[in-house]
């Protein structure tokens, strides 16, 4: 891995419509990517919205690049800053076609620009 001069990347991303966690699964293994779902624990009482959406996820590695996907959010990230390689901008690309959105929802006032990366 070549040290890169930007930070870690660092990118949240929505679907106003929930996603199915299988078929996410089953197209990044497609895809070649190593794909895990972590399922949260409910308990009794809990209150949130989308609670039910974004509980249960799928972690999706490439080479530096490791994606957290709920059905209705996912978060790309690195946890060193590096250039992305062919297999992290594959996932990458994959992920911000599945998510198009910058924000939670149509009406939020708050956007998600996307940081600054390299490639190799």
């Amino acid at each position: 891995m070549s040290s890169s001069t930007v930070d870690a990347y660092y990118y949240v991303r929505f679907s106003w419509t929930p996603l199915s966690l299988e078929e996410l699964q089953s197209k990044l293994k497609s895809e070649g990517f190593i794909v895990e779902l972590h399922d949260m624990p409910k308990g009794r009482v809990e209150i949130g919205l989308n609670r039910d959406w974004n509980r249960d996820h799928l972690i999706a590695r490439a080479d530096t690049l490791e994606v957290f996907l709920a059905k209705s959010v996912a978060t790309l990230l690195q946890h060193k800053p590096a250039r992305f390689t062919k297999n992290d901008s594959k996932l990458r690309r994959i992920v911000l076609d599945l998510y198009p959105r910058s924000r939670p929802t149509l009406l939020s006032l708050n956007s998600s620009p996307e940081p600054k990366f390299e490639t190799e």
